[in-house]
């Protein structure tokens, strides 16, 4: 069976790996996007400049209006219209642009990724069904508000050892209040789900240091332990323990699912930034989110420089290849 181990066993590894599959595609993929990424650039630095005046005129108008003569006056609010008008052109403008930017240089780096992980990598941009990935949500408990808008961008797929796929996700909920209401986001960043070999008869729920600041700030695992049979189990790893939470409603699952070397792999992977992960091992699948704040699996670069565009592509193999060594650990 395909094992990422055989081909990068360690951090140290992944950036040697990445070297010799990055470095000499690096021309051709800046060379790709060069053209987008500069009409990109041109939009974005239009669309601050001409905001930044719109605010220094704005202001200016405000605490200065008494003393400017009154067709000065006349004149600042047809400049103060037509900058206000280019801000929110540009700014559109470099919003769409920046989207398919983002899919043209995902698209271009696919040939490194694949040949950094031995086999094909499927990229698609925006194409997730949305009721699918609100079940998904829903039925892993991950999230434990209710969930009114989902929306994405990036997917990356691979199917061996078993399929499993990246999703880039923001998870948002309405709060309304009389007449009004507004958006609060409960999650951004990435989705993942890993289909098993094995059906699950329980369920086992991971997560990090509490998970005071998590998602929407919940205390997550306060919230799963009101769910039913969920109990805090008792591993043999004390700093495991400490670090991450586990509860379960099978603790001989758990423990068999929660091999030493899952578990020093999955603590490694916190030991780095700390993060707050949380997972679940539910039916067939291993269900994990990724706030953004820690991993960016497809936050572009708009520099043209090798050595930023190969740091980018590192954003996207690395959380792959923390997956792929949990998965790699798996006994099921």
């Amino acid at each position: 069976m395909y094992r990422v181990r055989d081909l990068i066993p360690d951090p140290s590894e992944l950036d040697v790996r990445l070297g010799s599959c990055f470095d000499d595609k690096a021309e051709k993929i800046i060379s790709e996007t060069q053209v987008l990424r500069e009409s990109v650039v041109k939009h974005k630095t239009l669309s601050t400049v001409s905001g930044l005046v719109f605010i220094v005129l704005a202001l200016a108008l405000i605490f200065f209006f008494e003393q400017i003569p009154f067709l000065l006056v006349g004149l600042n609010v047809i400049c103060l219209i037509i900058l206000l008008i280019i801000a929110l052109s540009t700014s559109k403008r470099y919003t769409e642009e920046e989207k398919i930017f983002s899919k043209k240089l995902n698209e271009s780096l696919l040939p490194v990724i694949n040949q950094f992980f031995a086999q094909n990598v499927i990229y698609l941009f925006g194409d997730v069904d949305n009721l699918e990935t609100k079940n998904t949500l829903t039925n892993s408990k991950l999230i434990t508000e209710k969930i009114d808008i989902i929306e994405y961008d990036d997917v990356f797929s691979i199917f061996e050892p078993r399929p499993i796929t990246f999703r880039e996700l923001e998870v948002s909920k309405i709060i309304s209040s009389g007449k009004n209401s507004r958006k609060e986001t409960l999650f951004h960043g990435v989705l993942v789900e890993v289909t098993l070999d094995k059906t699950l008869s329980g369920m086992t729920f991971i997560s990090t240091e509490g998970d005071k600041k998590g998602f929407a700030h919940q205390d997550f695992m306060s919230k799963i332990l009101g769910n039913g049979d969920l109990k805090e189990t008792k591993l043999e790893w004390n700093q495991f323990e400490k670090d991450l939470h586990v509860v379960t409603d099978n603790g001989i699952e758990a423990r068999y699912i929660l091999s030493p070397d899952f578990m020093e792999d999955l603590h490694d992977w916190w030991s780095e930034d700390k993060s707050n992960i949380r997972m679940v091992f539910k039916e067939n699948k291993m269900i994990v989110l990724l706030p953004e704040i820690d991993t960016k699996l497809s936050n572009e670069t708009l520099s043209s420089k090798p050595e930023d565009v190969k740091e980018y592509t590192k954003s996207i193999i690395k959380p792959i290849w923390r997956i792929l060594t949990l998965v790699d650990d798996l006994k099921l």
